[in-house]
């Protein structure tokens, strides 16, 4: 209840502090009456309800209510949830330094990755150990962010977690002192092709160290010799403003526009620029797809309005609103939006039309400018409200049905897990005779391939069956199911080349660890390749740039 009387009065001077409005005192009048409306719901709702209620689950539910009615982004964060918030401000945790997840059709809590260097590394974790218990709590079958949480704390203190190692029952006790552990902005940096000096990074968010821990992932390549980089922000869903400045000042001269916020009433908030001389200058390729949303598009946006590098991929999501984190008390944190970011073009990256029949946002500004033309520093055109379009669009290979549900039920994973522990996976297993132990794994799993669309078609059935149709709709029916292809062998048979290649890079996975995973996935990566190919081919970066005789 503290929490909430405190709250009240924050966000009566918050809304009395917002920009000007047209008609300010009655504004003010408004926001004073309603808060006192609101006063008085909660006040009946605490002592007359016919059940007593909870009042900070109350207050909590009223708060994200009111949240969600204003965008995607503004939200409430309480305890555990705000001091993640803070995690990923600073880009550090107290930890020890390691990536889990849920592995298997028992959804076993599972390292997936100890950091080099980590406690985790150093005690000799590894890839597909499971966790069966840290400290004295059992987290078997409990959610992943809850035992997250339990394997997180202070540094320099102690935790002994329960570890089984594939192919064993036994369970062993590992006790580790956690430390400050940066979050891993950077999964692989890499020079990928030393004939032509090119290099790849994949930077996966943007916390706290991200623009530290790129520029120290390209000083390493450049000591190798890196000229050419491939920067793949693809499926980055972003995070601070301020990172994303820091990542785009590495490739700008001193100087260069990076972004412009705009708040309440199209007030210029700040205008950021580079403010460093570039740790890279050479040719650049940036990748991005329908996952790289705010942050990512700041960096692959303002590179592309400078004319810095080339954009390559698919359409990124679209996303040009910043987030304010508001100290609410000690325990709670308010996430709201408070600014557009704009371009160095002038162009907007928002598309995703928040405003369209919300009845509490009453004052908006027109800023969205949709399908506006706007123009790069060298004359190319580039189009507001559309997220950023790629220089050069190329379309990843689509995964086929049957990879897709396959992965869903993790039965990749399970089959590794399960033949290694057998001893009955080979050193050399690859190819079709690794495909064909996978088959007959799958036999004795019983699993049962469901095509796409054949939820639709037993609801369908459901209809002929009670309207009587008979055998003529009972054929048709069958004759669509074929159609889909629920017949599993002719199913492999059609994406045998693609099933090899999974099951070969979860082997890697699992033999080497992601990172290994990582580079021999790049070989597969038809938007990658392409991208190593324009790199490398003489003046094909410059021409596919519009800077050819420039």
């Amino acid at each position: 209840m503290k929490r909430v009387i405190r709250l009240l009065p924050l966000l009566l001077l918050f809304l009395m502090g917002a920009g000007q409005q047209p008609d300010r005192e009655v504004y003010l009048q408004d926001v004073h009456d309603n808060l006192i409306r609101f006063g008085e719901v909660y006040r009946n709702l605490a002592f007359r309800y016919v059940d007593q209620i909870n009042p900070e689950a109350a207050m909590n539910a009223a708060i994200r209510g009111l949240l969600d009615e204003l965008d995607p982004y503004s939200d409430y964060f309480i305890e555990e949830a705000a001091q993640e918030l803070d995690d990923m401000s600073r880009g550090q945790y107290g930890g020890i330094g390691m990536e889990v997840g849920l592995r298997g059709s028992e959804k076993r809590i599972t390292v997936i990755s100890p950091f080099e260097g980590s406690p985790s590394w150093k005690a000799g974790l590894k890839p597909g150990d499971e966790i069966t218990r840290v400290d004295s709590v059992e987290v078997t079958g409990k959610p992943l962010s809850d035992v997250v949480r339990l394997i997180k704390g202070a540094p320099g203190s102690p935790v002994t977690m329960g570890i089984r190692r594939s192919g064993s029952r036994e369970i062993k006790d590992y006790t580790l002192v956690r430390e400050l552990i940066n979050i891993q902005d950077v999964k692989l940096a890499e020079l990928v092709d030393p004939a032509t000096d090119t290099g790849y990074v994949r930077l996966v968010r943007f916390s706290g160290l991200a623009g530290e821990n790129l520029s120290t992932a390209i000083e390493e390549l450049k000591a190798k010799g890196l000229k050419r980089l491939v920067l793949d922000l693809r499926g980055n869903p972003g995070g601070l403003l301020r990172e994303a400045a820091a990542v785009s000042e590495l490739f700008l001269p001193k100087g260069t526009p990076i972004v412009v916020t705009r708040g309440r009433n199209n007030e210029l908030i700040k205008e950021i620029r580079a403010e460093r001389e570039p740790v890279f200058a050479g040719d650049l390729v940036v990748l991005v797809d329908g996952g790289s949303a705010s942050a990512s598009e700041i960096v692959a946006g303002c590179l592309q309005d400078n004319d810095r590098a080339l954009i390559m991929g698919q359409q990124s999501f679209g996303k040009g609103l910043v987030q304010s984190v508001l100290d609410l008390d000690e325990e709670a944190k308010m996430k709201l939006t408070t600014a557009r970011y704009f371009l160095p073009s002038g162009r907007l990256i928002q598309r995703i039309d928040y405003f369209e029949k919300n009845e509490v946002l009453d004052h908006v500004t027109d800023s969205t400018l949709a399908d506006t033309l706007f123009h790069t520093e060298q004359g190319r055109p580039v189009i507001s409200g559309r997220g950023i379009t790629p220089d050069v669009e190329v379309k990843p290979e689509r995964q086929s049905w049957l990879a897709v549900e396959l992965w869903r039920a993790n039965q990749f994973a399970d089959f590794v897990d399960d033949r290694s522990a057998a001893g009955t996976l080979s050193a050399d297993a690859s190819g079709t005779s690794l495909l064909a132990d996978f088959r007959a794994y799958l036999n004795e799993k019983a699993f049962k391939y469901q095509p796409r669309g054949s939820m639709q078609l037993d609801e369908l059935k459901k209809v002929l069956e009670e309207e009587r149709v008979g055998p003529e709709g009972e054929k048709a029916l069958e004759a669509m199911r074929a159609a889909l292809g629920d017949n599993l062998p002719q199913q492999f048979k059609v994406h045998e080349d693609e099933l090899v290649q999974l099951l070969e890079l979860e082997l890697i996975d699992h033999r080497a660890g992601q990172a290994a995973r990582s580079r021999e996935a790049l070989k597969q990566d038809k938007v990658f390749q392409q991208a190593l190919q324009l790199l490398s081919g003489k003046g094909e970066y410059r021409r596919a740039l519009g800077l050819q005789g420039k």
